[in-house]
């Protein structure tokens, strides 16, 4: 999705990279806590603006990684796109997922359909007892312009029946929680304009 997204916008210099841990060429990933993640991106921040200090940044974050962009220190950004971001998470829901086996130590091996492993860090799993994800996206949008997409035929996230804060910039469009096939042409669109 973010490679399609740099494409669509050469005029702005795109930064990409990953909070989790791949291995194996891609078979298997880690994934570390929401504040080790948020670790990871503020350095990111910093090291964008140690390079250029008037840098206009634009943070832009899928479905996990929209709670991730709540928990820094959003000086020096100038607005964030959140992108099918969850209402809610539950310890329970990863636990209790098809395809899952949760370890001795507290960690959540999950198998995907396509036979990736996806290891949830026990840190990572009890972070989400402690996680509110919307009240992160409420303070993030008091300190920072904030607009949400959120996909309206979402496989992943449950969009029915939430009520939206209205300090929120909400905007539903068509498309799966990754907005794959001929929707990620409408996200494209869609950023777009609230990138203008």
């Amino acid at each position: 999705m973010f490679t399609d997204i740099a494409e669509a916008f050469p005029q702005y210099t795109s930064v990409m990279f990953d909070y989790n841990k791949i291995l194996d060429s891609g078979a298997k990933t880690i994934v570390p806590s929401y504040r080790q993640q948020a670790k990871k991106l503020q350095k990111q921040i910093r090291t964008i603006k140690q390079e250029d200090p008037s840098a206009d940044i634009t943070l832009i974050a899928h479905s996990q990684g929209c709670i991730v962009s709540g928990l820094i220190d959003s000086r020096g950004i100038a607005k964030v796109v959140l992108l099918a971001p969850p209402w809610s998470v539950s310890p329970k829901r990863a636990k209790y997922r098809p395809n899952r086996k949760v370890l001795k130590n507290g960690a959540v091996r999950i198998t995907k359909k396509n036979g990736e492993i996806i290891i949830l860090t026990a840190r990572f799993v009890f972070g989400l007892k402690r996680a509110n994800p919307l009240k992160v996206y409420q303070k993030l949008s008091k300190t920072i312009p904030t607009a949400i997409i959120i996909a309206k035929q979402d496989d992943i996230v449950d969009n029915k029946d939430f009520r939206i804060p209205s300090n929120l910039e909400v905007l539903a469009i068509d498309g799966d929680h990754n907005f794959t096939g001929k929707d990620r042409d409408g996200l494209i669109a869609t950023l777009s304009k609230v990138l203008a």
